[in-house]
């Protein structure tokens, strides 16, 4: 059986609730089934983005910059330590170049003074780029092979409207393209749901424009699908 699964806030909250995710996984996995894997950021980390890059157009000064970076830092390090100390050096190195980046978008938010729906797409995306990493380590710390994507490397792609973007049918022949063969060797971990325009923006996706509606799991052609939170879902 192919699945896919997207877990995300509560459910990857931290590291004992990442190894509850992958305790999920693992029993798949032993069972011979297919997956795949969606997270988003951990809870209130999308929150804290968007409240900073709000504020920083009109801010006095860009002070609070460095220490949302060193709280992101401190959180995600510690969610990997415990979630796959084997892979702390691997992943801390990939968070470390993400906070890098997104430290510097932020100051050029506050130094154009300007925030464009394109931005505001591109920095609520490091939650999820973030904690893809760690989740992804998380499953090779128990010899389960990941391949961590986010969704342009995974085929999605949008149409050009930021922070109302919605996945273009055409996606669906791209990610079984570059997910599939993918599925026969492991569990390739996916961020949270964003995708690319052909211009070449990143897009920011919420899961009803991604394509992830309820309806009966065992539709026609359906890959079986289950969110963190508990309900059973299948791709549109």
């Amino acid at each position: 059986m192919k699945y896919l699964m997207k877990f995300g806030g509560t459910s990857v909250a931290d590291a004992r609730c990442i190894g509850l995710v992958v305790d999920i996984l693992e029993k798949h996995h032993n069972a011979g089934d297919e997956l795949a894997v969606v997270v988003s950021a951990q809870r209130g980390v999308t929150d804290q983005l968007i409240d900073i890059a709000e504020k920083l157009p009109t801010a006095q000064n860009c002070a609070a910059v460095p220490p949302l970076i060193a709280a992101l830092r401190e959180r995600h390090m510690k969610t990997l330590e415990g979630a796959a100390p084997d892979y702390v050096e691997e992943a801390g190195a990939v968070i470390e170049k993400r906070l890098a980046s997104l430290q510097h978008i932020l100051f050029a938010i506050y130094n154009l003074r300007e925030l464009t729906p394109r931005s505001k797409d591109y920095v609520i995306s490091y939650g999820e780029r973030l904690l893809a990493p760690i989740v992804g380590a998380a499953i090779r710390q128990r010899g389960i092979p990941s391949t961590v994507l986010d969704g342009c490397e995974a085929g999605i792609l949008t149409t050009p409207q930021h922070g109302e973007a919605t996945a273009l049918v055409e996606s669906d022949a791209r990610i079984k393209a570059k997910i599939g063969p993918l599925l026969k060797d492991g569990d390739p971990g996916g961020h949270g749901v964003h995708g690319l325009h052909r211009a070449g923006d990143r897009h920011d996706l919420g899961p009803e424009r991604f394509g992830l509606t309820r309806r009966p799991s065992s539709a026609p052609g359906s890959m079986r699908t289950r969110s963190g939170s508990g309900p059973m879902w299948t791709a549109s």
